[in-house]
C-alpha cells in the first residue's frame, strides 16, 4: 500500500516521466527471475523505474531488473522489491516499523520518534558556520556537553563506509539516569546529527538498532 508521501512523490515525480523502455520479450505480464534477477514482463517489453504491481509499488533498474533492499529516489526498498516511504530530512532513513513518530516542535530537532516507551530518537540537520571544520565542530560539541555532563566520550566510527562522530554520556532527567548516543555525520558543509536518549537498561539494544538504522541509510 503506497503511502501519502511515496503518493506525493509518484505524482510529483513520475507523473509523465518514461516508465517502461521495450525490450522484446513474450506477451504476456507477469513476474521472471534468473541468476541475475527478478524482472516484470507486460506485453512486449521488461518494466524499467517504478512500476504499480498489485497494489504495490517496485523499481526496476536499466536492465529490468528488480530493486532490493536499497534506497531509490528517497524511498527505501525492501528485501521483497516493495517500496516504502522512508522519512527524508537530507540523507533518507528508513525508520523501523515499531517505531511511533513523535509531532516535537522543538528547535533543532526535525524529527522524533518513541523507539519504545522509555527511549526516543531524534534526527536533525545543522549548517556548519563559515570555516568551521568538522574537528572544530566537534571539539564544540563536546565542550557544550562537558559543560553540563561528566564523562563525555567521543569516538570515531564508520557506518557503511561514511565516517561518524560519535558522542556518548549519562545523564540524570526528572531523578532518572539516562544515556545519550549522538552520531553525527558530514556531507556537503552540513552535519546530520542522529541521537537516541534511553533508559539504561533499554540503551544497548536501542543503540544497535540505531547502528542498523545507520548502516542500511548512509547511501549518499
Amino acid at each position: 500500500m503506497k503511502s501519502k508521501l511515496l503518493k506525493k512523490f509518484i505524482t510529483l515525480t513520475i507523473i509523465g516521466a518514461t516508465l517502461l523502455t521495450t525490450l522484446p520479450i513474450g506477451a504476456s505480464a507477469e513476474w521472471r527471475s534468473n541468476n541475475v534477477g527478478w524482472s516484470y514482463s507486460q506485453g512486449t517489453s521488461y518494466s524499467i523505474g517504478w512500476k504499480l504491481i498489485d497494489n504495490s509499488w517496485y523499481y526496476f533498474d536499466s536492465n529490468g531488473y528488480m530493486a532490493h533492499n536499497t534506497i531509490v529516489d528517497g524511498y527505501y526498498i525492501e528485501s521483497n522489491g516493495t517500496a516504502v516511504a522512508t522519512s527524508s530530512v537530507g540523507i533518507p532513513i528508513k525508520v523501523p516499523a515499531n517505531w511511533t513518530k513523535l509531532d516535537m516542535k522543538v528547535a533543532g530537532i526535525d524529527l522524533s520518534y518513541n523507539m519504545n516507551n522509555k527511549s526516543a530518537f531524534i534526527y536533525s540537520t545543522k549548517d556548519l558556520p563559515a570555516g568551521c571544520s568538522e574537528s572544530i565542530f566537534m571539539s564544540g560539541v563536546k565542550a557544550g556537553l562537558s559543560s553540563k555532563q561528566s564523562d563525555v566520550q567521543v569516538s570515531e566510527k564508520n557506518y557503511n563506509g561514511k565516517k561518524a562522530f560519535c558522542a556518548e554520556y549519562v545523564y540524570t532527567q526528572n531523578s532518572q539516569t539516562l544515556k545519550n548516543y549522538m552520531v553525527f555525520i558530514f556531507n556537503n558543509n552540513k552535519a546530520y546529527v542522529f541521537g537516541i536518549s534511553s533508559n539504561l537498561d533499554s540503551f544497548d539494544n536501542n543503540k544497535r538498532e540505531l547502528e542498523d538504522l545507520l548502516n542500511l541509510s548512509l547511501a549518499f
